[in-house]
C-alpha cells in the first residue's frame, strides 16, 4: 500500500509540471465563474494567482532538474569508471535514492580512510595535467 501511495504521489507531482495543469486551472476558473459568480472576488483571484504561480515554479524546477539529470547522465556515460546504473536512479522512489546516497557516502568514507598517495600530500600534479591556481589555469 505504501509503495502504491509513494508512486501515486510522485506521479501527481509529475502531472503538475505538465502544460495541461495550466488548462485545469483555467477550466476551474471558468467553472467557478459559471457556477458561483457571486463568490468570485479578490479572494478567488488571489487563489487562482497563487495556484498559477505554484505551477510556474514547479514547472521551472522540473525543467532545471531534468536539465541537470541530462548533464549528469552524459557525464556518467562518458566517464569510464562511472557506474552506469546511476543513470536510471531518477526513476526510483525517494527512499531508494536515499539508500543509494547512503551507500555512496559509505564508499566515499571508506576511500577517505585509505592512505593517500604522496603526490596528493605534496600538491604536485601529474605531468600533462592542468592545475587551477587562484583564478588562472596552469598547464
Amino acid at each position: 500500500m505504501s509503495r502504491f501511495l509513494r508512486r501515486s504521489l510522485t506521479r501527481i507531482g509529475e502531472l503538475t509540471t505538465h502544460p495541461m495543469a495550466f488548462a485545469v486551472v483555467l477550466l476551474y476558473a471558468i467553472a467557478w465563474l459559471i457556477f458561483s459568480r457571486q463568490t468570485f472576488g479578490w479572494a478567488a483571484i488571489a487563489t487562482l494567482a497563487t495556484w498559477m504561480m505554484t505551477l510556474f515554479i514547479t514547472r521551472t524546477e522540473h525543467r532545471d532538474t531534468a536539465a541537470i539529470h541530462a548533464k549528469i547522465d552524459e557525464l556518467l556515460r562518458s566517464h569510464a569508471d562511472a557506474r552506469t546504473e546511476l543513470i536510471t536512479l531518477d526513476t526510483k522512489d525517494v527512499e531508494e535514492i536515499q539508500d543509494r546516497r547512503r551507500e555512496s557516502r559509505s564508499l566515499v568514507d571508506a576511500r577517505r580512510a585509505l592512505p593517500t598517495e604522496p603526490r596528493a600530500l605534496t600538491g604536485k600534479a601529474r605531468s600533462g595535467t592542468a592545475t587551477f591556481v587562484g583564478q588562472g589555469l596552469v598547464q
